[in-house]
């Protein structure tokens, strides 16, 4: 997932090519409608500097189509798509040794906000090409399977199967409110046992969570050390058997204080390991993964990518 053995790291990752000649590829996956639309104005938007484009099928294409952008010359891989595309397209650009851009194109977008790219397709494409800086950002390693931004279990898997059966193209982002009500009033605390470096927690919780991004959810803080640049993932647990928790957790999440409550445990680690008494299912970068012991760790500057230039 890093640079390679003798690449020149600092000709991308910190002084990018001038606006006009750095080369870009653009990618998307076939089935996002937003993608196509995209993809048929590449041309006349980005000129000579679209070295390659493709509309990705099967996701054991991705491979094969990031390795022709990098034979095609391309210094910058542009990721059309929402969280789950860039979940799985990310590792393969940094093995491939080229640095990501994100096209935000989904319902969360949740790197991007965290990154401060442009929401508007176009915008973003611009930020690709001249406008934009390479950054290295740290990755999360869940069960040796690279992340991006959050890993999580119990309350917010309610939240995500809530989010996966409600017509996200029509409501967007206000799909999350009734699948967080829906979440709540069905939630069951569960026993777990969290380890983080040093640190052990062991009873019973409704939700885990272990960020590599300093946010999750949308706005909301995960730890208060918690960033994509710090080395460590941040780990919090909401532990006790009364349901009326939640009120005050959701609160103190809205204020970023939900750390500082008694009934919150949290931790800023380099390693992770969450043990259940069955498989559970957590979600991780948007994605469902059924597992009963999560190790994870921090992939420190695991990632290049484009990001806005500081001010």
């Amino acid at each position: 997932m890093k640079a390679q053995p003798g690449e020149d790291s600092e000709a991308i990752g910190t002084a990018p090519s001038q606006p006009a000649t750095r080369k870009v590829a653009f990618l998307a996956s076939r089935g996002s409608r937003r993608g196509r639309a995209l993809f048929d104005s590449l041309k006349s938007t980005l000129g000579d500097r679209l070295v390659y484009s493709q509309l990705v099928g099967k996701s054991n294409e991705w491979s094969k189509a990031i390795k022709r952008c990098v034979e095609a010359g391309a210094e910058v891989i542009a990721v059309g798509g929402g969280d789950g595309t860039v979940h799985y397209a990310a590792p393969l650009i940094a093995k491939a040794g080229a640095v990501l851009s994100i096209i935000p194109l989904g319902t969360g977008n949740a790197l991007a906000r965290e990154l401060n790219v442009p929401l508007a397709p176009k915008d973003a494409l611009l930020l690709a090409i001249e406008s934009g800086e390479v950054r290295e950002i740290d990755g999360g390693v869940f069960n040796q399977q690279p992340f991006l931004t959050v890993a999580t279990t119990g309350l917010t898997a309610r939240i995500a199967n809530a989010v996966s059966t409600s017509p996200k193209k029509l409501f967007g982002r206000f799909v999350y409110i009734p699948a967080v009500l829906k979440a709540a009033f069905l939630a069951r605390s569960f026993p777990i046992s969290v380890k983080a470096d040093e640190h052990e927690f062991s009873g019973k919780a409704w939700l885990v969570v272990v960020a590599n991004s300093r946010t999750h959810g949308g706005p909301f803080i995960a730890t208060p050390e918690a960033s994509l640049t710090n080395g460590k993932l941040g780990v919090y647990v909401v532990a006790h058997e009364r349901k009326g928790v939640l009120l005050t957790y959701f609160w103190n999440l809205l204020r970023g204080r939900h750390t500082e409550l008694e009934e919150v445990w949290a931790q800023d680690a380099e390693t992770v390991v969450i043990k259940a008494k069955r498989a559970r299912t957590f979600i991780v970068d948007g994605e469902k993964v059924k597992c009963r012991i999560a190790e994870m760790k921090c992939d420190q500057k695991a990632f290049r990518i484009v990001v806005p230039l500081e001010d």
